[in-house]
């Protein structure tokens, strides 16, 4: 892969330009100021899967993202963790190869780089999209998500509560297998799974589902969500 070195651009703002060409289907943006490359992953050419990827890693020292290029439309996986973003471009629903977004996360020593996104982009449009991680940031509403390709979600730690999942304010992607609430301001627990918004509820497919309180249920764990709700509410009836 390519590694830019900061600053890039005026100011250390990211400039598209010195992606470089051909446009890599792995772009990995992250802040490694202060020597931090804990934030810095790779993908190795290996299994026939990864054998067509490129990558480039982006390195900046700005919270700054410009509009992204017409020519990023053929980037699969996005990786913009631990840049202390305040958002992103609204063109990021051009992206419609992208099948895997990472927005959460930041080094552990190092929290004032964790992404201060509110609120995202409508993503509808990212019809290939299969995983979304926004997990530690401030999203206090999820964007219109895409309802077919979707399979992991995690927002776990976000300020996300009840109102956020209202019954006819939220539909969540129905083919989801993963889900994360941790530390979400949501109604359920593993005792009260019965208080999970319903949107929730009426996931068929949840392989891991994590509850707010940190416990998982879901057919991995041998615990399908339907069935921990029944229990909770025959249990009650008691």
């Amino acid at each position: 892969g390519t590694m830019l070195q900061p600053p890039i651009g005026e100011l250390g703002s990211a400039n598209w330009d010195q992606v470089g060409d051909p446009i890599p289907k792995t772009l990995i943006l992250c802040d490694l100021s202060d020597d931090c490359l804990s934030l810095l992953t790779t993908k190795h050419e290996g299994s026939k899967e990864d054998r067509n990827f490129s990558e480039c890693t982006l390195l900046t020292a700005s919270a700054v993202l410009p509009p992204f290029p017409e020519e990023f439309s053929i980037i699969e996986e996005l990786d913009l963790s631990g840049n202390a973003l305040d958002s992103i471009p609204d063109n990021i629903n051009n992206l419609t190869n992208l099948r895997s977004l990472f927005l959460g996360g930041y080094p552990t020593d190092h929290p004032e780089r964790k992404n201060k996104i509110q609120a995202l982009p409508n993503l509808s449009s990212l019809i290939h999209l299969e995983h979304l991680s926004v997990h530690d940031t401030n999203l206090s509403i999820l964007p219109e998500l895409p309802m077919l390709s979707l399979r992991i979600l995690r927002v776990d730690r976000c300020p996300l509560d009840d109102v956020c999942f209202a019954k006819g304010k939220m539909q969540l992607p129905p083919n989801l297998t993963t889900l994360h609430l941790e530390g979400c301001s949501l109604s359920g627990s593993l005792e009260r799974p019965d208080l999970l918004p319903d949107c929730v509820k009426e996931l068929k497919y949840l392989e891991d589902l994590q509850l707010p309180d940190g416990c998982h249920i879901g057919l991995f764990f041998g615990m399908p969500v339907n069935e921990a709700v029944s229990m909770a509410e025959k249990g009650l009836k008691r």
